[in-house]
């Protein structure tokens, strides 16, 4: 049977590909159906979203798209497997299929919609594998129960009063924290949050876009919105970066630091434990997500560029609103770099664009006179917020050369 081959998407509108998989026993092949759709409401059919991480490509499995045979990871396999039902066709947007990975101009059209495709999703199914034992599989019924249970409540959107009723319930079928019953289960979401989901950066917008989100392991599932208060109603005591991860879950989100700041540098900063394959994903993965850098008309992904060029970008977006065309003449600026508080950024920018040479031809002279005029520029406006930066300059051994800047202004550069 031939291998599949992608037909092209429309890049000049808000296309995408979406997977129809057929019913089918246990034992059937799994068979599927691509086809390309968009995300306007009134064109696009109702789809779930998968979120799950790739996995190693050991081990791979083949299954067919359009009659034609189609590698994909066994992780995949396994969440298409158990997702797969017998009653009816399940419809489905899941990166690894429904985006050309080899297509570089494609697949930065595709990440520069996937909040889209995820926040239009019907639901977003995590997939975090199988169970390693029965305690996970009670665990997961346990949560399902209690989210039945305390929705038929009926309490506000306060989540202190959600956790509170899901610690009743949660002692109610387990008994008291000290049962057997009870650390069983609180080992096993211990384990559970272990999952190497919990730490890939792709994960982040895929949850924090969805409306609706369940999670699954193997044929059991539980609403995201419960499975992210676990932690605190049975007092268990989890990482940063996990927690971070749990904020941002449906509901949830709207009682944490997600509904106060969530600036690209803030986000760079909240998940720099994140892991992605592509170390540009690590910024690309938090566009959509961020207040600031949401807007693909000021900061899109693009692929045919280096991890280096990326960051010069987003140390231009962070220092100055937008990406400006003499980024890729600022001081080189590594991932980790873009860490710092802002005013580190602008102060190492600011001594350098001040060292050059203004009056030398060419390019590199001309974009740093204009990186230290536009600095200077937002630092007169209070743009920036650098009270510390501003008297080190004073003081400092630059104090001479800023005044002369200052002085340009106004002038053409």
């Amino acid at each position: 049977m031939p291998e599949f081959s992608f037909q092209d998407l429309d890049l000049d509108k808000d296309s995408i590909r979406l997977l129809q998989i057929e019913q089918g026993s246990r034992f059937d092949r799994i068979s599927c159906s691509l086809f390309e759709a968009f995300l306007d409401p009134d064109q696009c059919p109702t789809y779930k979203a998968l979120s799950y991480t790739w996995g190693g490509g050991e081990n791979s499995r083949r299954i067919l798209v359009n009659n034609h045979e189609f590698e994909i990871t066994a992780n995949l396999y396994s969440a298409l497997w158990h997702i797969r039902r017998s009653d009816e066709d399940v419809l489905l947007w899941v990166d690894a299929i429904c985006i050309n990975q080899k297509n570089d101009r494609e697949k930065g059209h595709q990440v520069n919609q996937m909040g889209r495709v995820y926040s239009a999703a019907e639901e977003v199914l995590v997939w975090l594998g199988p169970p390693s034992n029965g305690d996970t599989e009670e665990l997961i019924q346990s949560i399902d129960w209690i989210d039945i249970n305390v929705s038929k409540a009926k309490i506000g959107r306060n989540s202190a009063d959600w956790a509170s009723l899901c610690r009743h319930f949660m002692i109610q079928r387990l008994g008291s924290p000290g049962s057997h019953a009870y650390l069983a289960q609180r080992q096993a979401l211990e384990e559970l949050l272990k999952n190497r989901w919990f730490r890939r950066i792709w994960i982040l917008q895929e949850v924090a876009m969805a409306r609706s989100a369940r999670i699954h392991c193997g044929s059991f599932s539980c609403p995201a919105r419960t499975f992210g208060l676990m932690p605190l109603v049975m007092e268990l005591g989890v990482n940063q970066s996990t927690q971070a991860v749990l904020d941002i879950m449906p509901r949830v989100r709207k009682n944490t630091w997600w509904s106060s700041r969530r600036d690209l540098q803030h986000l760079l900063k909240k998940f720099a434990r994140s892991r992605a394959t592509d170390p540009r994903d690590m910024i690309y993965a938090l566009l959509s997500m961020s207040e600031d850098a949401h807007n693909p008309k000021q900061f899109f992904p693009s692929y045919e560029k280096t991890i280096n060029q990326v960051c010069q970008d987003t140390a231009c977006f962070i220092m100055f609103g937008e990406i400006l065309d003499f980024s890729q003449s600022l001081p080189e600026f590594s991932l980790g770099e873009l860490y710092p508080p802002t005013t580190e950024m602008v102060e190492r920018t600011l001594r350098w664009a001040l060292h050059q040479p203004f009056s030398q031809p060419g390019d590199h002279g001309s974009s740093a006179k204009r990186v230290a005029v536009l600095l200077a520029d937002r630092l007169n406006q209070g743009q920036l917020e650098t009270d510390d930066l501003l008297l080190s300059i004073s003081w400092g051994a630059l104090r001479e050369k800023m005044e002369a800047l200052l002085s340009h202004l106004q002038r053409p550069y």
